[in-house]
């Protein structure tokens, strides 16, 4: 995870109860170790199999881009579950919205690319 104190924060994260995290925390947490390169393969796997326990209207589009952004740049943050859930929230997003940026349409399909989606 790069820095000592780093690894430290994180394996405390390890001890907390799974069900605990919300939908916010998650999204940060792996934007953050995808955007910083850390990693941390263990943290990484909790936190995917735990978006992949989620609704898909949990999430909003920004979110989705920067879940999605995370498991391109993180191998330890793909889960078959929690991709089918994103797969599912972009299908029934309102693709009119304004919301919709370029910057957010390249992370969708460069995650579409690297993880293999059709």
């Amino acid at each position: 995870a790069g820095e000592p104190e780093v690894t430290v924060v994180l394996n405390r994260l390890l001890d907390v109860e799974p069900r605990s995290f919300r939908p916010e925390p998650v999204v940060q947490l792996l934007h953050a170790m995808a955007t910083y390169d850390i990693c941390h393969p263990e943290l990484c796997e909790l936190l995917a199999l735990r978006v992949g326990q989620f609704m898909p209207w949990q999430f909003k589009h920004y979110q989705v881009t920067q879940l999605l952004g995370a498991m391109t740049a993180l191998p330890n943050a793909r889960d078959d579950a929690a991709l089918k859930m994103l797969w599912t929230r972009i299908k029934n997003l309102d693709h009119r919205l304004r919301e919709w940026e370029v910057s957010h349409v390249e992370v969708i399909l460069k995650a579409m690319v690297a993880l293999r989606v059709r």
